[in-house]
Formats: C-alpha cells, structure tokens, sequence
C-alpha cells in the first residue's frame, strides 16, 4: 500500500480520510499569493505608513529600511523551518484555552499535511516560501516566531532591529487572525459583512494577502472618489431641496376657496 509524509492514514487505508487530506493539500498549493508575495505587499504597506507619518508602533523609528531587513529575517527563518510532527506540534502547542477537540485535531491535521507539502518543496530544493499561501503560514505562525524570537537568534542581531522585528511580527500575525475572523463570521452574515466598512486589521489583511495589489489599491481609489462624488451629489440635493422650502414658506400661494354670504 502506498505510503507518504502523510502517514497513517494512507498505510491504514483509510481512503475517506486519504481523500480529504489530498483535496486540502491541493487547496493549499493553489493559494495565491505566495507568502513570499504577501511579505512584499507588507513591506509597501508599512513603507507606505512611514512616508505617511502613520501607524506606526510606539518607540519604533521610522525606518523603511528595517522593514526590509525584517522581511527578510522572517523569509530565511521560514524557509529554513524543520517542523515537527503533528503529534510533537500537539506537544508544542497544546489545545488552547476555548479551543474544542475538535478544533485541535483539526489543526493537527492541517499542520500534518502543511508539514508533507513543506518537505516536498525543500526535498525539491524549492522554497515553500514561494510555493505555499496564507494557510499555510497561519498554521505555521507560532513555530515561526519561536524561531525568530530564540534568545541564540536574537542575540546575532543588531540591537536596533529587535524593535522592528517584534512590531513586524505582531502585525503580519494580525493579519492572519482578521482573515480567520472574517471567516467565522463570512457565513453567518453573508453579504451584509462584505458590504460592511472595512476595519484596519481587515484593511490590511485585504492588501497584504491580494494576489494584485496595484489592482485593489486602484479599486480603492475609484471607490474613494464614487463616495466622494456621491456626497457632492447628495450635498447640492439637499442644498436645492433647503432653497425650495425657503422659498415656498417665504411665498404662500393665494387660497383659491371662496367663501360665499348666505342671506337670510
């Protein structure tokens, strides 16, 4: 019988459960776009913030060049990540707080194929950096900042990037989270959530996890001005509207009933 990085299920022969492994590493490659491609759109994102004076984390400086430096700090400890086993993972990281059962052996076994498609990119001496999307770096999150944040690690760095590299961290993790959020609530609120505003940790995820970003910031451009426009519009009807009342309360039509004297 066959066997893969997948292990039990396919020297078992469990095929339901084979299937359904199979059909979510399929998912998993196809994501688009890559993390390699979203760590870029971060780096505009943030680059964008500092030419802007805005949103950025207290006592960090302003420094696009530490972006940078951070991208590339998380791309080359991502790449070179030998994940454990999904029972070693259990291990690691144990069922969280408000996390069902359920909800863990899920995670388990996503990581457990996150892990399979992870050692066939490096066994093909690609990246999985370029290979894998948002899922995957979501499963993989918190073995990464361990990773990143290892006192031997930290400790190679130039103490002015360690700032940098935390408030780099903490945001591309927001990130992943609005998207899980926005998925929990997707289906319960249908198309009432996607027209409702988008908030920043929503905002951000939409412009780092976009496959192309001058496409949506050009889309948030028209929208922009269709809002604008749409006040402008709104404005004058309102102004003519005012005009018209002003001028019926200030002119009263002659009454036209007549009123006629009855004699006696």
């Amino acid at each position: 019988m066959a066997r893969d990085e997948m292990g039990d299920a396919v020297s078992a022969g469990d095929e339901e459960a084979l299937r359904q492994q199979l059909q979510l590493a399929a998912e998993l490659q196809g994501e688009r776009p890559s993390i390699d491609a979203a760590l870029k759109n971060y780096v505009s994102l943030l680059t964008a913030r500092l030419s802007t004076s805005g949103g950025v984390a207290p006592g960090v400086a302003k420094d696009s060049t530490a972006q940078l430096d951070c991208a590339r700090v998380f791309a080359k400890a991502l790449n070179c990540l030998e994940l454990p086993t999904h029972v070693e993972w259990g291990k690691l990281y144990p069922q969280l707080d408000g996390e069902t059962a359920l909800d863990f052996m899920t995670r388990l076994g996503r990581l457990r194929v996150v892990r399979a498609l992870w050692l066939q990119c490096t066994k093909a001496g690609q990246k999985p950096s370029k290979c894998l999307g948002r899922s995957s770096l979501e499963a993989v999150f918190p073995e990464l900042e361990r990773r990143v944040f290892d006192e031997a690690e930290e400790a190679k760095r130039p103490v002015a990037l360690r700032p940098h590299l935390r408030a780099f961290s903490d945001g591309l993790r927001a990130t992943l989270a609005a998207r899980a959020a926005d998925d929990a609530k997707g289906g319960a609120e249908g198309d009432a959530a996607a027209e409702a505003p988008l908030d920043d940790a929503q905002s951000d995820h939409e412009l780092v996890w976009c496959a192309e970003l001058g496409a949506v910031l050009a889309a948030r451009q028209r929208s922009r001005q269709l809002e604008a426009q749409g006040r402008v519009e709104r404005a004058a009807s309102a102004q003519d509207f005012a005009s018209e009342l002003r001028s019926a309360l200030g002119a009263p039509a002659a009454s036209t009933v007549e009123v006629e004297e009855v004699e006696d």
